[in-house]
């Protein structure tokens, strides 16, 4: 309630102050009040985005499991790979994984690609021992895979190598992956094209179109290979039309997280 007293003495003025409060007070309770709601949505929505996927994700493994028993194994295989997608993106309390795992994940991607489209595409992946348990950034290999089987391979069959090695040179030790195709490749223009991009300040660089299940471009990669390692990446970028791509990408080798 307020006084509503009105005058020019004292006792009005001290009215007048406390009816000022009063409604400072109101309007504090109400902004409290929209932000508490505001609060418990947000909350509301982040268990929902944390039960969905998880829901998602055991459902297809009762489902694998199910399609298994009934003597199924290529279905099988299929479901085990698309949940152990979806485990991977769901999963963001890391921002580097092993080797080995992007090599799994790498895996279960291609096999599920071969799955949706009509060619065939075979992966060969050659680790030199210790290069596994090297640290990597999530999902960094997974786009050149993806970039090569949609737009390499758009209508035939064809072989993705994947080569990593631990090289010593002044005093500090790389890791260096090589993606290599036999695929459609590219012309020099457009291999130009994409150096120039490539080369681009991060902060100038535009972001192109998102496609595909990393929703990562290829010269996003190396744009956020840069962001980490600074003045240490090396990267590397040949190709020639109906030859094949070959992508190289050296980096700090690192086993323990930052």
């Amino acid at each position: 309630m307020r006084s509503g007293i009105r005058g020019n003495n004292e006792v009005t003025m001290l009215a007048r102050t406390i009816d000022n409060m009063l409604d400072r007070i109101e309007s504090m309770v109400e902004q409290i009040t929209i932000e508490q709601a505001g609060k418990r949505k947000a909350e509301l929505e982040m268990l929902q985005a944390q039960i969905n996927p998880h829901f998602m994700f055991n459902l297809l493994n009762s489902i694998r499991f199910n399609i298994l028993i009934r003597g199924d194994r290529e279905n099988a295989e299929l479901i085990e790979s698309l949940s152990s997608l979806l485990r991977m993106t769901i999963n963001r309390d890391n921002e580097f994984i092993t080797l080995q795992e992007e090599i799994d994940t790498i895996g279960h991607y291609t096999r599920l690609m071969n799955f949706r489209h009509a060619n065939q595409v075979r992966l060969d992946v050659s680790l030199i021992p210790g290069c596994e348990k090297a640290l990597v950034p999530r999902f960094i290999i997974q786009p050149f895979i993806e970039n090569a089987i949609i737009h390499g391979f758009e209508q035939f069959d064809g072989d993705i190598f994947i080569e990593a090695e631990r090289v010593e040179q002044q005093g500090a030790s790389d890791l260096r992956i090589t993606v290599r195709d036999n695929g459609a490749g590219m012309n020099k223009s457009r291999l130009d094209e994409l150096l120039a991009k490539m080369n681009q300040d991060n902060g100038n660089a535009k972001e192109g179109p998102r496609q595909g299940f990393s929703g990562i471009g290829v010269v996003n990669v190396f744009q956020r290979l840069r962001l980490i390692y600074g003045e240490k990446l090396v990267t590397e970028l040949h190709s020639e039309e109906d030859v094949g791509t070959v992508i190289v990408i050296q980096f700090p080798y690192e086993t323990k997280a930052r």
